[in-house]
């Protein structure tokens, strides 16, 4: 390091006459952090801190500003990669006004060489402040990105658990839903090698314990998780050797500080007050910040007024309950909500039924059971009292300790859970609607109400997207079998196997005697799609019992020739066959254009495993019919695709190679990335078997990228092998 920054520190203090702990005091720092600069222990101080030790050494002009140039920051280039690479930037703003921290913020560059830090400490005490505010400043040095989890491990809701926050940083480093591993040990193993590949920051905030985090961590120097906590996570310091930050209440000079950021000179105006309130909040940033914003906006009263409230509240909220008299913070986040406009304070009561972790204006219309123009304008009450925060634009959360002490107040408003299921059942219904288009007379009807407007395929697939987890928990508790019915092709398609699981089980459970056997098939295709084979046939049988008693032939036909689907997995292809022609049989007669397309092109299928390629032929060149006929962009490139093998396996080889192109190009529109490896390698071979073995060549190699990117095997090794024959 340039030993010119400790050395001008000392001369310029010296120079005033100022010993080390008076120079601390006046910059609002310790006299061990000051001591730490100028041996050059602290190698990159803060820029906050060189200019408070500036202005506290009272430099001016060139020499203020050369003293700041001289200070070391810590820096990084970007690495270059050969292969594309998502760099997520995910940590959330800094906290606007953050306050001392010295001692701690050294004690985190300390453990800048490992591979992961923890900050551990109580609630309310600043951790996530703390950590988010050193990853911006050492940001620079993971030139491969930032990551950030919520892991929840202190709250109202479940803790997140490992498979979940596995599944969620792999999508943030850009693997979709069908490149998941569905084993947790796999899972691990992507996560840890792709993190071995560059240098990346982790952010894992608020851990319940060690092993929620066992599988989140680098597994090789480079990249460095950081971990905050209530729990002290021996384990995580025994076994990784983690470098742990202890944090205790802000001093009280940072307490004071705090407030003036917030409040101004009426924290000096009135210093007997402030001192009151610094240690009611018990010197915990979260308190003194939400204090602080109370204040702010009663600029009428005096700091000793509320002194007194806070002097005079019961309500205690235990999770920040220090064991002192004043020592809650819930007596401070009941003055906030006290002081709310009447409507602002019914959604903040209502927020508590809300069992998601982000909430929209139309969400909250539905709860106030009010238009959407003043349900935006509470809501943006409650962002201005700091009681929800704004997670990006117009989707907002609330802190876990906010949810609890929301959770705690009494409303009489029973009717509003059930307005919040049927604004998500509609919304969903509108968006399903333009996502999926093709089978929307399969799904049921849904409450009447508003809804927002999706323009395109591409709005609805981003509201589905962003409202997924919240669609799940609603519809796990109440309309389940509505919900279940809704999102079925939504979850089908987007590969999200675990949601499906969770909702269509629940659905199962709900299910009037009536409603079993559609219940019975969906969940057997969730059961399929995990490879529990055996288990989707079970309930496939069970469903044919229900189906054909109550003479649905419809509901009949889709048991059958899922269960097909799983027989032909099985490789049990005569059953196969028998299956998809008793759905056809069935369907034939309802005239639903869209599910006999779906049934021949399953019947193509199966007439292909056998070597009965004509038969193969006439049930997929049906099938393209009917796909064109019902407006279904994902059922044409599909069965274009396994027209194209079939064609090629009859000598037909422009026709195959006309038919894959067109379905590669409908595929990579719809996003479908386990089909475009397929097709493409099915490109490959038929390229070859014409002579065009350089454009063979090309193809396999597309497809080999493309399958190792989402962890394909089958597709892998037919690349492989590919590859080989255009040699």
């Amino acid at each position: 390091m340039d030993s010119s920054f400790p050395d001008l520190l000392r001369e310029h203090r010296v120079a005033a006459g100022l010993t080390q702990e008076a120079l601390a005091e006046r910059a609002l720092l310790s006299s061990q952090a000051v001591g730490a600069l100028e041996r050059g222990d602290r190698r990159f101080p803060r820029r906050d801190t060189v200019v408070r030790i500036a202005d506290a050494l009272g430099l001016h002009d060139e020499a203020r500003e050369a003293f700041v140039a001289a200070a070391p920051s810590r820096g990084g280039s970007p690495r270059h990669s050969a292969a594309p690479w998502h760099r997520p930037q995910e940590l959330p703003a800094d906290t606007f006004g953050f306050i001392g921290r010295t001692d701690e913020l050294a004690e985190l560059d300390r453990g800048f060489a490992t591979a992961v830090v923890a900050v551990c400490g109580t609630a309310g005490v600043g951790k996530t402040a703390l950590a988010v505010h050193w990853a911006h400043w050492v940001a620079a040095a993971f030139p491969d990105g930032q990551l950030y989890l919520d892991l929840r491990g202190y709250g109202p809701d479940q803790p997140l658990d490992p498979a979940a926050a596995l599944t969620a940083l792999l999508r943030s480093l850009g693997l979709g839903s069908a490149d998941i591993p569905h084993e947790q040990a796999e899972r691990a193993n992507r996560y840890r090698t792709l993190l071995a590949e560059r240098k990346l920051l982790v952010l894992l905030d608020n851990a319940r314990d060690f092993e929620q985090i066992r599988d989140l961590l680098p597994g090789t120097p480079g990249s460095l998780a950081v971990v905050t906590s209530r729990d002290v996570l021996g384990e995580l310091t025994v076994r990784h050797g983690a470098h742990r930050v202890t944090l205790d209440a802000l001093t009280t000079a940072e307490a004071h500080q705090l407030l003036r950021v917030h409040i101004g000179p009426r924290v000096d105006e009135e210093p007997a007050a402030a001192a009151a309130l610094v240690e009611q909040c018990a010197r915990l940033p979260l308190a003194l910040r939400i204090a602080a914003q109370l204040a702010a906006t009663r600029p009428a009263t005096t700091m000793a007024t509320l002194v007194g409230e806070l002097h005079d509240e019961q309500d205690r909220l235990a999770l920040l309950d220090t064991g002192g008299p004043h020592g809650s913070a819930g007596a401070v986040l009941s003055w906030s909500y006290r002081h709310l406009p009447a409507e602002a304070a019914r959604l903040f009561r209502l927020l508590a039924v809300h069992p998601g972790r982000h909430v929209d204006a139309h969400a909250a219309a539905a709860l106030l059971d009010t238009p959407l123009g003043p349900a935006r304008a509470v809501i943006a009450m409650l962002a201005r009292a700091h009681l929800l925060r704004e997670a990006r634009p117009g989707r907002y959360d609330m802190h876990d300790l906010l949810r609890a002490y929301a959770a705690s107040l009494p409303h009489d408003e029973p009717a509003a859970p059930a307005r919040l299921a049927d604004y998500y059942l509609r919304a969903a219904a509108v968006a399903m609607h333009e996502f999926a288009p093709f089978d929307r007379a399969l799904r049921p009807p849904v409450p009447a109400g508003f809804a927002p407007a999706f323009p395109d395929r591409a709005a609805a697939l981003a509201w589905l997207d962003d409202e997924r987890a919240n669609l799940v928990a609603v519809g796990t508790r109440t309309h389940s079998v509505l919900f279940s019915r809704v999102l079925y092709r939504y979850l089908s398609i987007g590969a999200h196997y675990q949601e499906a699981d969770a909702l269509h089980s629940a659905a199962l459970r709900s299910a009037t005697p009536a409603e079993r056997g559609d219940a019975l098939v969906t969940y057997g295709v969730v059961l399929w799609r995990l490879g529990r084979l055996d288990e989707a046939l079970a309930h496939y049988e069970e469903a044919l019992t229900l189906l054909r008693a109550a003479g649905d032939r419809e509901g009949e036909a889709r048991a059958l020739v899922n269960q097909g689907l799983t027989y032909r997995w099985l490789g049990r292809f005569e059953e196969a066959l028998e299956c998809h022609r008793r759905a056809v049989d069935h369907l034939a007669r309802t005239g639903d254009g869209w599910r006999e397309a779906r049934v021949r092109d399953n019947l193509g299928l199966v007439h292909h495993s056998l070597s009965q390629y004509e038969e193969a032929l006439e049930q997929q060149e049906r099938a393209l019919a009917l796909y064109r006929a019902a407006d279904d962009p994902y059922g044409e490139a599909g069965v274009r695709s396994n027209l194209g093998v079939t064609c090629a396996r009859l000598g037909r080889h422009a026709e195959a190679l006309d038919h894959l192109e067109r379905a590669l190009a409908s595929l990579r529109a719809v996003g479908d990335r386990r089909g475009e490896a397929e097709t493409l390698n099915d490109l490959g071979t038929t390229l070859l078997a014409v002579g065009q073995r350089a454009e063979a060549a090309e193809r396999h190699r597309q497809a080999l990228t493309l399958a190792d990117a989402i962890g394909d095997r089958h597709e892998h090794g037919r690349a492989v092998e590919g590859l080989r024959l255009t040699r």
